[in-house]
């Protein structure tokens, strides 16, 4: 077990009898080609994780600048695409983004959880229960928006457009199990004839279990 289920089953023992609520807060790494990856936390100020890496938060003044969208299990055949909108970066990060877009596509995107003691920003364990994303494009926008105060200022937003990692496998060679591609694969790899393994999926699917005393 990793170190951050070990944290939270800790947490949720001495908690048990109390009100005490655990925190744990959503976290987003984009791995950005050539540059120093682009890390970010539910929180307000930095958050610090056991590594030393530096994870901005992306609530300001008390707003969240940004939600991730929910992410689902793709095992149901669904493919989904999640757009990541945030709201809240400095133009030098904006223009950086924009003019390198192409070093984003494809590259990967991480959401975690982490799990924070008390209302400290220093993690003590290291991120956990992580889903793996590949960026497919990007989205720029900036918008002039009044300050409260009678002025104007520009606000810079980047949408990343992210898929599950595994999209695509069962396009890929021997990517999925059927009877046919078992039995090329065990061909292939193997030098294994009539290998029928393959035939007995779809009733382990349904349920279908043997009766080793028969």
């Amino acid at each position: 077990m990793s170190a951050f289920y070990e944290a939270l089953e800790a947490e949720i023992e001495a908690t048990r009898n109390s009100d005490r609520q655990i925190r744990v807060v959503d976290a987003i790494y984009m791995d950005i080609e050539g540059a120093d990856p682009w890390r970010m936390a539910g929180v307000e100020g930095t958050l610090i994780t056991p590594d030393g890496a530096r994870w901005s938060g992306w609530v300001v003044n008390g707003e969240a600048k940004l939600t991730p969208p929910r992410i689902t299990d793709i095992r149901d055949g669904s493919s989904p695409l999640y757009e990541f909108t945030v709201g809240f970066i400095d133009e030098e990060t904006y223009l950086r983004l924009r003019d390198d877009k192409d070093k984003v596509k494809g590259r990967l995107l991480i959401v975690y959880s982490i799990y924070l003691s008390g209302n400290s920003l220093r993690a003590n364990v290291p991120p956990g229960d992580a889903w793996r994303l590949r960026m497919k494009s990007t989205r720029f926008v900036e918008k002039i928006e009044k300050d409260g105060e009678g002025g104007y200022f520009k606000r810079y937003v980047v949408s990343v457009i992210a898929k599950n990692i595994n999209d695509g496998r069962s396009r890929a060679h021997f990517g999925t199990m059927s009877d046919t591609g078992q039995r090329a694969r065990s061909k292939q790899l193997y030098d294994i004839d009539n290998d029928a393994y393959g035939q007995f999926i779809p009733k382990y699917a349904g349920g279908y279990t043997l009766n080793l005393d028969a």
